[in-house]
């Protein structure tokens, strides 16, 4: 939850700074690259890469699984389309975005774990 009230914390700045634009010339520039973002993602869009995750697959940092998000679809794929188009416009993407866990997976006992290959 902390990593969704962060997230949530860079849009609204973003979006602070979005409406606070003085300049008559800027905000239509904005308005412009806003109305071609808007259709950037689709709620489709979002409800097909869900439903497309592996539902066995590790836990990313946020430890949401799979099955979370698909039982909550309905409610979430408005908001996360919203969020995804949003965050280019504005150019801010959550810290947490930016982040990963990366493990090596040796492949075979057999072979040399000193070779990269």
């Amino acid at each position: 939850m902390v990593e969704v009230a962060a997230a949530r914390g860079d849009v609204c700045r973003a979006r602070k700074r979005f409406q606070g634009t003085r300049n008559a010339t800027n905000r239509e520039a904005n308005r412009q690259v806003y109305v071609s973002l808007t259709n950037a993602f689709t709620i489709q869009d979002v409800n097909t890469a869900v439903l497309s995750m592996g539902k066995r697959k590790t836990l990313g940092l946020d430890r949401i699984t799979a099955s979370i998000l698909s039982q909550a679809l309905l409610i979430l794929a408005p908001v996360i389309t919203m969020l995804y188009n949003y965050c280019p416009l504005v150019d801010v993407f959550p810290s947490t975005w930016k982040v990963a866990d990366v493990i090596a997976v040796p492949k075979g006992a057999d072979k040399d774990k000193s070779d990269p290959k």
